[in-house]
């Protein structure tokens, strides 16, 4: 299941929770679901490109801060597509929320030549 949200307020209180890359806690940015972790989509990189995160729900909260259309897309060892992909337009966010396993995942934005350009990363899930 995936969430799309696109600009506006945040509507979080100040007992919001988000959290990096490593899994840690930290402020969460205009508009971020409380409990996500926060993914930045950069020509033609994620930023961080390396995630954790708990077995269970992951949220992913995906702001395109590039000057082009990108996505992220969950993969499996495989390389098997286990999310779906939303493209989304420069300066516009997006929520991925999917139930993982442990195990390492991939993370391609599915735009053509976006992903042999080097924009891929990796989920890690404990």
């Amino acid at each position: 299941m995936a969430l799309a949200a696109c600009g506006g307020g945040s509507g979080l209180g100040s007992s919001a929770s988000c959290f990096d890359a490593t899994g840690e806690s930290t402020a969460c940015v205009s508009g971020q679901p409380d409990g996500s972790i926060l993914v930045n989509d950069f020509e033609y990189r994620f930023e961080p490109n390396t995630i954790t995160a708990k077995a269970g729900k992951v949220v992913l909260y995906e702001v395109n801060k590039g000057s082009t259309i990108h996505s992220i897309e969950i993969v499996d060892e495989s390389g098997k597509q286990i999310q779906d992909a939303e493209d989304i337009r420069a300066g516009d966010t997006f929520v991925v929320e999917r139930t993982l396993k442990p195990g390492t995942y991939g993370l391609i934005c599915d735009i053509p030549g976006h992903k042999d350009a080097g924009m891929t990363g990796q989920l890690i899930v404990s």
